[in-house]
């Protein structure tokens, strides 16, 4: 299960618990081994089965999830710093500005870009 403390997938201590939420749909509790925090997850609504087979769906469930989170943030991050390098290539094309603004511009934006060829976006 992804622990959202240690923002990776990672193994459970101790037992998983399946309850019911207020609004009727089952979820299973447990622990992170790592941190000890309480990482929560919902479950099939099947009716019956057992906690074991709660357990093993989330396990088939758990590491698509998680990598579905890792790559649509890392995807937010890369238009992020597309983005701020687009308005910063803009407001450097305006003709009135003073010297130390665009001093500080061009080193924000050399930074920027520093930082997208060391990830290799470019």
């Amino acid at each position: 299960m992804y622990c959202v403390r240690c923002r990776q997938k990672t193994p459970n201590s101790g037992k998983s618990i399946t309850k019911m939420a207020s609004n009727g749909r089952r979820y299973m509790q447990t622990n992170c081994s790592l941190c000890g925090g309480k990482k929560t997850q919902f479950v099939s609504s099947k009716k019956g089965g057992t906690v074991a087979e709660a357990v093993t769906a989330v396990a088939k469930l758990a590491d698509p999830i998680s990598k579905s989170i890792i790559t649509a943030s890392q995807n937010a991050r890369v238009r992020r710093r597309a983005r701020q390098e687009n308005i910063i290539k803009s407001r450097l094309k305006e003709q009135k500005m003073r010297p130390g603004r665009r001093r500080r511009l061009k080193a924000k934006l050399a930074g920027i870009q520093a930082l997208r060829k060391k990830l290799g976006e470019y």
